[in-house]
């Protein structure tokens, strides 16, 4: 967040430097900058400081990268976790439960469910909550510098979200409920038609467990 934040606040800069040069001799902090460079004239000053912002963005660049994998290694991680305790718990569980439970159902939870907790919840609550940095940062920033943009901009936002979080949310559930319902009669199938393969070869039934 830092790192990004830094290269958001400097692209402005540059650009308006870039723009008018003579901003070099009217601004003591870019006067010193310059004397201190040791530049013969005022684009050699701004081509060395935009070298400079390029690479800082790269810096930058690289960092989100190292974040964003070290994130979803983590929340794959946590998927193959909960994929083992699951199974662990099923496996230790008495006879009378695995003959009132289908294995499909079993196979699915560990195989399916497990990863899709990794990839629709856990990786994206990493993701949110570094962006959640990184708006606090540029929220503080832009509150600095004006309040009133800051706090419309705010509350804008806030009524966005919450009227497309009304608008989808019933869906994503009902979505997700009939994903996880084909998961299982998929396993179901799978499972029936490869544990009883003879039976299925022999009377050439292929075709109605595809």
């Amino acid at each position: 967040a830092f790192f990004e934040e830094l290269s958001i606040s400097l692209i402005a800069p540059f650009m308006t430097l870039a723009s008018n040069v003579d901003l070099i001799d009217s601004n003591p902090l870019l006067s010193k900058l310059y004397a201190f460079s040791g530049r013969e004239s005022h684009n050699e000053f701004v081509l060395c400081l935009g070298f400079m912002v390029f690479l800082f963005l790269l810096v930058s660049s690289l960092v989100s990268v190292v974040t964003v994998h070290s994130l979803s290694k983590f929340a794959s991680q946590v998927g193959v976790e909960i994929g083992d305790s699951l199974f662990r718990y099923y496996i230790n569980m008495p006879w009378l439960f695995h003959s009132s439970t289908n294995s499909a159902q079993l196979t699915k939870q560990i195989s399916n469910e497990s990863m899709r907790v990794t990839d629709g919840i856990v990786q994206p609550l990493m993701l949110m909550n570094a962006r959640i940095i990184l708006v606090s940062f540029i929220s503080l920033g832009i509150l600095f510098y004006d309040p009133i943009v800051a706090l419309g901009g705010f509350v804008v936002f806030s009524v966005v979200y919450f009227v497309l979080y009304g608008l989808v949310r019933e869906k994503l559930h009902s979505n997700g409920q009939v994903i996880s319902d084909v998961a299982t009669e998929r396993y179901k199938i799978l499972n029936e038609g490869f544990g009883g393969i003879k039976d299925v070869l022999l009377l050439n039934s292929g075709k109605n467990f595809t």
